[in-house]
């Protein structure tokens, strides 16, 4: 490491660490945000200095904070240039960069727009992928879309901007280049803007294009310098435009500045009024759909008089009959079922269910022996809705209630499909075999495990589909 003494605001100084052979730069707590421009513009040659003499370094895994020796973590931050990469120490003693990471954060590198194919097409210039040779002339990409390398443009004159904040030297007339790397080691590609070593080879990562970064140095140089040591006439009148909230002007500009304050005093009353009102909205829009939902809550209750006393309120009542069926003769021998009058679960169901009711799984009042139960022969009946759209869900739930009904009422499946819709999904399964616990589904078996034998279940879900299941048999 060797320490640099750099420029900092209000003429102080400031100290980083910087390791020339392995491209790194650490950052004490917040000594990056206190450098000023000449502090910026001293640190440029040094890196590019450092780039041009790079030997290819390996860089390890996990970095380390050189003071306490903790494990660095990978964090992102926001700047006005977008999301930059640091590797930052866990108890707060400062950061490390590489040097592409550093000028990323500065704006050096960016995504590709539309106004850079514009460009390009105005001249007469494809854009081709380095990796697979793809063109990219269609529209901006962050990567190629064929083989997922990164594509990102230099724009000079966005580093010139955030190293001269004040404005002082004139715009740069550096044209953008596009940028799109690959590792002179592996020749793997790599994004200079988030990768600190190269994710195939783990060199640490270097580009032939730091020639940029002298040249805003040298555009730069020596009016940012000139503004640092004695602020110019040029940045004092742009931060004076800036003050229009503050009635002080010179004698020359009295008038402008009176019709200013006026008309920024009126901008923030109109912009307080605005502030009440949005709120004064949004609290009537509540109390609005607070009474909505109490009347609708009210409407349901006392369409709902044939409920019993001792049930609950709910949208959907289901009751299960426990009593125990006569003994079918020997059902699993016969390999037939006799004609046993099925016992039902009976339940009250409003005609447009709602998702709450249609998803809610049945209170079940499991039969007497279900505890003794080792295994159990059903028989399926699951319907899948075509989409996930609640007209979709809310059709297939009141068609398989549908099918529930006419079979609780004696007609046989295949019967009632060739009624319904033949590009509704529904399939029955009943292969004769005893399911043991453990071999059906969680839901499906919590069913088939309590309700009496020769009884329909209500309506459940089970994954994304909807079903009901009959016992059939049990051991």
């Amino acid at each position: 490491m060797r320490t640099l003494n750099l420029a900092g605001h209000y003429k102080r100084r400031v100290e980083i660490d910087l390791c020339p052979s392995c491209l790194l730069l650490w950052f004490d707590d917040n000594e990056s945000v206190r450098l000023a421009a000449p502090g910026v513009m001293d640190l440029m040659p040094e890196i590019h200095s450092a780039i041009s003499r790079y030997q290819p370094v390996a860089l390890n895994s996990t970095l380390h904070c050189p003071l306490c020796q903790r494990p660095l973590r990978s964090v992102y931050n926001v700047s006005r240039f977008g999301r930059t990469r640091q590797f930052q120490c866990p108890v707060g003693h400062g950061y490390i960069q590489t040097f592409w990471l550093y000028l990323a954060e500065k704006g050096l590198i960016r995504p590709l727009r539309w106004a850079d194919l514009q460009q390009l097409s105005q001249t007469g210039t494809h854009l081709f992928c380095v990796a697979c040779g793809a063109n990219l002339d269609g529209k901006p990409h962050k990567t190629c879309p064929y083989c997922d390398s990164a594509v990102g443009v230099l724009d000079p004159a966005r580093l010139a901007s955030a190293i001269d904040t004040q404005q002082a030297a004139e715009p740069l007339t550096l044209e953008p280049q596009a940028l799109q790397s690959h590792c002179p080691e592996c020749g793997g590609t790599i994004d200079l803007s988030q990768h600190a070593s190269c994710p195939h080879c783990t060199t640490v990562l270097h580009s032939d294009k730091a020639t940029l970064v002298t040249d805003v140095h040298a555009a730069l140089e020596d009016q940012v310098r000139q503004n640092y040591e004695s602020q110019s006439a040029k940045v004092s009148a742009a931060k004076f435009d800036q003050l229009d909230h503050l009635s002080w002007r010179p004698s020359t500009e009295t008038t402008y500045s009176t019709r200013t304050l006026s008309n920024r005093r009126k901008i923030d009353k109109l912009q307080a009024q605005l502030f009440v009102a949005k709120y004064l909205l949004m609290a009537f829009g509540l109390i609005f759909v607070f009474f909505v939902i109490k009347n609708r809550i009210e409407d349901h209750g006392a369409e709902s008089p044939n409920l019993a006393k001792d049930t609950p309120p709910t949208a959907s009542t289901i009751s299960i009959n426990t009593t125990k069926p006569e003994p079918a003769p020997s059902p699993v021998l016969s390999g037939k079922l006799p004609p046993v009058k099925k016992e039902v679960a009976s339940y009250i169901l409003e005609e447009k269910p709602t998702l709450a009711e249609m998803f809610s799984f049945p209170s079940l009042k499991c039969a007497a022996d279900s505890d003794q139960r080792s295994a159990v022969r059903i028989r399926q009946i699951t319907i899948l809705p075509n989409s996930n759209k609640t007209s979709d869900i809310r059709t297939a739930y009141q068609l398989l209630a549908k099918v529930r009904g006419q079979l609780v009422d004696g007609a046989r499946f295949n019967q009632v499909k060739q009624q319904l819709d033949t590009a509704i999904q529904m399939s029955e399964i009943n292969d004769g075999h005893f399911y043991s616990k453990g071999t059906l589904p969680v839901v499906v078996e919590k069913v088939a495990f309590c309700i009496p034998a020769r009884t329909i279940s209500p309506i459940f879900r089970s994954g994304s589909d909807f079903t009901f299941l009959e016992v059939l048999a049990l051991r």
